[in-house]
């Protein structure tokens, strides 16, 4: 596992521990009425009543959001196939131990959009607590929706040229060992 996935899942592990444990508690405290829709200005659309399962879908979905990342990620391994990559028939012509170093780098991308998104959905989970308890939640709206406009695109740009240069890489290689024996084809069924 490279160090950066390692970073991420474990900001990751530590965010949603926090996020839970701050929606559990809320959740006995807050009013009748929460906020279900907040507008990116940070007024309040929407209101719904208070209840533990409307409480905790938030951290539901992050949670459930890091496991089938974590699936995923722990998935691409063993069906390289799977992965939605610009020059994906390249990563598959490559024998599986050239493919590891280019997926352990995914991975990494992986770990980094799931540590964003955990971020967004734990800032959402207390704009929903700021709403129900009567504070702005301008501020913090806006600070969600700068975050969840420019990140995407800093880790998408940050990440695939890293991600390209390894495959770059682990192609010289291969083609300096004559290591040709290995055909997309026996790739096909990773």
């Amino acid at each position: 596992m490279h160090t950066i996935t390692r970073l991420c899942w474990l900001i990751t592990g530590a965010l949603l521990v926090a996020i839970v444990i701050g929606a559990v508690v809320a959740a006995g405290q807050a009013p009748a009425a929460i906020p279900a829709h907040v507008y990116a200005a940070g007024r309040v659309a929407r209101w719904t009543a208070n209840s533990p399962g409307q409480w905790l879908l938030l951290p539901g979905t992050a949670i459930l959001l890091a496991a089938g990342m974590a699936w995923l990620s722990s998935t691409m391994l063993r069906r390289p196939g799977w992965i939605n990559l610009p020059d994906k028939e390249r990563l598959l012509a490559l024998p599986a131990m050239r493919q590891a170093p280019v997926i352990r780098r995914i991975q990494a991308l992986l770990a980094a959009i799931t540590t964003q998104a955990t971020v967004i959905l734990g800032g959402a989970t207390l704009l929903s607590w700021r709403g129900a308890t009567g504070q702005s939640t301008a501020d913090l709206s806006t600070v969600l929706l700068v975050v969840g406009l420019l990140s995407t695109p800093a880790l998408l740009v940050g990440f695939l040229p890293w991600i390209q240069a390894e495959l770059e890489r682990q192609h010289a290689a291969w083609r300096a060992d004559g290591d040709r024996g290995v055909t997309r084809a026996a790739n096909a069924g990773s």
